[in-house]
């Protein structure tokens, strides 16, 4: 029951963090550029054009946590130089079962706890900086043993986004 506890604890403050540092510095801008200040330092993300013909901004494996194993989670040590933002993190211990995801030994670091964030550009260009988004946030299955936000389908959040105008998130825990 702690470890439930502590899961809904750590989803409590990463939403709480989305909220107040992307969604509404996002928000504010007319035009967001790909350097985004959070509250650890700055995070550069990456543009792309999709397939439906659409744009998304995207943010990858930026620290949201700091833990050991089985320690309750902490901040991540603050960074003052910008981060790239443009690849997913690692992802977090577990076995190795290729048909759920082809992962290997480099995959895999004690040091997992990364956020990715995909926000749609067109909701937010010129005129529309009163627009606020929805923040969907999804949680990978697994049963607390396999799995990562990242992973099973990693086009998925941008082309959510882009169609559903929102900022989708997904993260490693």
């Amino acid at each position: 029951m702690a470890a439930v506890g502590g899961t809904y604890g750590l989803l409590l403050i990463l939403y709480l963090w989305l909220c107040r540092y992307f969604s509404c510095v996002l928000a504010a801008n007319k035009m967001p550029g790909l350097t985004v200040n959070t509250t650890f330092g700055p995070v550069r993300g990456k543009m792309k054009l999709l397939p439906n013909n659409k744009t998304v901004l995207y943010y990858l494996g930026i620290p949201y946590a700091a833990a050991g194993r089985f320690e309750p989670p902490r901040n991540p040590d603050r960074w003052n130089l910008t981060m790239n933002t443009t690849a997913y993190g690692k992802v977090c211990p577990q076995p190795l079962i290729p048909i759920y995801m082809n992962l290997s030994l480099d995959d895999l670091s004690e040091t997992c706890h990364f956020i990715n964030v995909f926000v749609p550009a067109e909701g937010l260009k010129e005129g529309s900086q009163n627009m606020t988004l929805a923040v969907m946030l999804y949680v990978h299955a697994g049963g607390y043993t396999i799995g990562a936000g990242s992973r099973r389908i990693p086009e998925l959040p941008s082309l959510l986004s882009t169609e559903g105008n929102v900022i989708v998130v997904t993260f490693n825990y």
